[in-house]
């Protein structure tokens, strides 16, 4: 009897994987063969790969950088029912590399493998800007990933979000074009979507505001979420606005558990949050954080408004911002 329960164990290891099993939804994003998926009851999408488990990622935020992704990230790492993945930006559907393991981020704790109602999340904020390539996107990528994600995307006002990021890259380069260069970037951006009804064709024909590295078209946050919903279902993706949820944080915190249909814990703590990395490099390079004058704000702000105009009709929701 040992004998045969053993072979019938041996049997199940090994050949297990050869039972009918979605591999070309599998094979697309180049995952291991070995890796069978779970009968998973909450329908979390999660797969066995001998005996470590692993989990998609349950809802993703996806951007925009410098509106407080990092944030949220955090508030949710300390939920009780989310477990943290390994790194918080993967940047997986930003390349066109499929031979990365992505599941390998996403391994649940050995202490929790059997609790069914753990999620896990993914957040790289550059997902959101990089909706643009003339080929495959990174929303197209998302939309074939072999898990049905839910999408958080935060919006903050464009004008500050320059100046957040334009500091930023002071740190981290690549070092951004002085000030007085992105002023007559804004002139000719304004002045070639004057002439066309497709904006991001003057990303792509104009050196001086190329989309990769000009930092005033990563506000221009319409023309992203069109593309957005036009591979994932509008009802996906929750839009937040980053300086409600920092004034207030509890009602979109509320709704966004909704929409997750996570549970709401009140004892929990939003805050914003400079990563520790980002303040120490900040100190020993003796750089000041440069704070636009009003002059310089005005013109960025007669620059987005029109977008942000667009922006909230296609929302439905409040003008949010001062700009």
């Amino acid at each position: 009897v040992l004998l045969g329960l053993t072979f019938c164990l041996i049997s199940i290891y090994f050949f297990f994987p050869l039972l009918p099993v979605d591999y070309a939804t599998l094979d697309a994003v180049g995952y291991d063969k070995r890796i069978i998926p779970l009968i998973d009851w909450n329908k979390k999408q999660c797969y066995y790969s001998r005996s470590e488990k692993y989990c998609h990622p349950y809802f993703i935020i996806v951007g925009a950088p410098k509106c407080g992704t990092t944030a949220l990230y955090d508030y949710f790492t300390h939920h009780p029912k989310i477990y943290p993945p390994k790194i918080k930006e993967t940047a997986y559907f930003l390349s066109h590399n499929y031979s990365f393991k992505y599941l390998s981020n996403f391994q649940v704790p050995e202490d929790k493998k059997n609790v069914l109602d753990l999620v896990t999340l993914e957040a790289t904020a550059n997902y959101f800007l990089n909706g643009h390539s003339r080929t495959i996107t990174v929303y197209e990528r998302l939309s074939q990933s072999p898990s049905n994600k839910k999408f958080v995307a935060m919006l903050r006002n464009p004008a500050d979000r320059f100046v957040s990021h334009y500091n930023y890259r002071r740190i981290y380069g690549p070092k951004p074009p002085i000030l007085e260069e992105i002023y007559q970037a804004i002139k000719e951006l304004h002045s070639c979507y004057n002439r066309t009804e497709d904006r991001s064709l003057c990303h792509y024909t104009n050196a001086n505001v190329n989309f990769d590295h000009n930092l005033v078209v990563k506000g221009i946050y319409l023309d992203k979420l069109k593309k957005m919903f036009s591979f994932i279902p509008r009802e996906n993706v929750q839009v937040i606005i980053s300086e409600q949820i920092f004034k207030n944080p509890e009602p979109i915190l509320v709704k966004l558990h909704d929409f997750l249909e996570l549970p709401y814990y009140p004892n929990l703590t939003f805050t914003q949050v400079l990563p520790y990395i980002e303040q120490q490099k900040q100190k020993k390079l003796n750089l000041e954080k440069i704070n636009l004058t009003k002059e310089q704000r005005d013109m960025l702000c007669s620059f987005y408004r029109p977008y942000n105009l667009e922006l909230v009709e296609f929302l439905g929701i409040d003008y949010p911002w001062d700009c």
